[in-house]
Order: C-alpha cells, then sequence, then structure tokens
C-alpha cells in the first residue's frame, strides 16, 4: 500500500541511503519461545504478546533486523516508530530479546 505519501499501513519503508526496501513483521509468541522472561502468573497472558521484527540501523551504519517482544494492543505503532527510527538512519546497538541472555537484564 506505499503511495510515496510516507505513510504505509503494511510497514514497508526504501531506505534511500542503501536502495534498499524494509519491512517489519508482527507474529505471535509461544511460551517455550519466552521461556526466560514469561512464566506463567506473569501480568500479560503470552496470547497477548508479540515479536515484532524490524529494520534497524547498527552502529557500523548496516541495516540490520531485530526482534521486540511487546503487547499485542502496540505492535503496529511499534512497528511503526521502529521504522520511522530506520528512515532517519538512527543508531541502534543491538535488538535482541531478553530471553537471548537467559532472562538476564543485565548480560
Amino acid at each position: 500500500d506505499w503511495d510515496g505519501d510516507g505513510r504505509d499501513t503494511l510497514g514497508v519503508r526504501r531506505d534511500d541511503r542503501a536502495g534498499i526496501t524494509a519491512r517489519s513483521t508482527i507474529s505471535r509468541v509461544t511460551a517455550a519461545q519466552l521461556s526466560a522472561s514469561w512464566r506463567p502468573g506473569c501480568p500479560v497472558p503470552v496470547d497477548r504478546l508479540r515479536a515484532v521484527d524490524v529494520p534497524y540501523v547498527g552502529y557500523d551504519g548496516a541495516a540490520r533486523t531485530g526482534r521486540l517482544i511487546v503487547a499485542a494492543d502496540v505492535a503496529e505503532d511499534v512497528a511503526a516508530i521502529m521504522e520511522e527510527l530506520y528512515d532517519a538512519g538512527f543508531p541502534i546497538q543491538r535488538m535482541v530479546p531478553v530471553d537471548a541472555y537467559g532472562g538476564d537484564d543485565g548480560a
């Protein structure tokens, strides 16, 4: 649905600096995928969480893809915001779920 007006309901953005197209994707997650960070009794049930895979610019200027785990009701907004940051060339050091570090925020 990209029509060149800068708004995109499908999440497609063009990075004119690199000449590539990036797309965010939103998917359901399971308790097994979040085994280090989610457990029964957590305030947000796992069925109300989503994985948002988004493009980002690394500190080295390279285009990368990262993953955020967010509440389902804000997933589309998060994807749109992250695409705006990508379009602006805002650098991000890394973007991986805390489960990659055994649930340790300090890792």
